[in-house]
């Protein structure tokens, strides 16, 4: 999968790309960063199980306590742990550490941070390594979250969702893939695809109060970016 580029392919599957990525040798910390009810998640750990590693970490941020206990719920297999982090605010004192102790199988944890995206938080997930995948499937424009993330925790690879909705990410690719021109990381764009949406009236309707907009809600787009010291060795 690694090395390969395939650009705008209509309707390829957002999941197979993640699952695929997601049993990469060199993929072993995953930043679910809107982890919600853990679906993405418990989909990153199964794939990574399947692929037979033998050390692996999944975390992400969640602010709504019954959401957090749906998580935990469904990661329960993977040792998921609740760090509490500020809750509905974004905290300013540091977060607890992931557990050292796993409470699930050796080499296999998921962390559910229970609170918005913060600096405190980031520090707590990323301070062993960073994380070599960033997942960001975001309802809103998520500039501070975004620029956070890669300031403090370096991804080798993101998978964004949502690029061509407004107020979304689609900005997020744009900077990311324009940083090297003021001295920062140089990415690489290695796949994207689109997603059908069948809420696109209902999304219009709520957004908007116009159902005949439904035609902007009705595809997702996504990339697949890949920082570019991975293809150092070809050149």
């Amino acid at each position: 999968f690694a090395g390969q580029t395939v650009t705008r392919q209509p309707y390829s599957s957002f999941a197979r790309t993640l699952c695929c990525l997601s049993q990469e040798r060199n993929v072993s910390r995953v930043l679910d960063v809107v982890l919600g009810s853990g679906n993405t998640a418990f989909m990153v750990g199964t794939c990574m199980e399947r692929a037979k590693k033998r050390t692996w970490t999944v975390a992400g941020f969640e602010m709504d306590r019954g959401v957090v206990q749906s998580a935990k719920q469904l990661l329960h297999n993977f040792g998921a742990d609740v760090i509490p982090c500020g809750g509905s605010s974004p905290p300013t004192t540091p977060c607890a550490p992931p557990l050292v102790k796993r409470s699930g199988t050796p080499g296999w944890h998921a962390t559910i941070v229970h609170g918005l995206v913060s600096q405190p938080g980031l520090d707590a997930l990323c301070a062993d390594g960073g994380a070599d995948l960033a997942i960001i499937d975001p309802t809103s424009s998520f500039a501070w979250e975004v620029w956070a993330v890669e300031s403090t925790c370096k991804p080798a690879y993101y998978l964004i969702n949502n690029i061509n909705l407004p107020g979304h990410a689609g900005w997020a690719k744009e900077w990311l893939l324009g940083l090297h021109k003021i001295g920062g990381a140089f990415f690489h764009e290695m796949a994207s695809g689109v997603l059908r949406d069948s809420g696109a009236v209902a999304n219009a309707e709520k957004l908007h109060g116009e159902a005949r907009m439904s035609s902007v809600y009705e595809s997702r787009a996504w990339i697949l970016l890949a920082r570019r010291s991975l293809y150092k060795r070809t050149g």
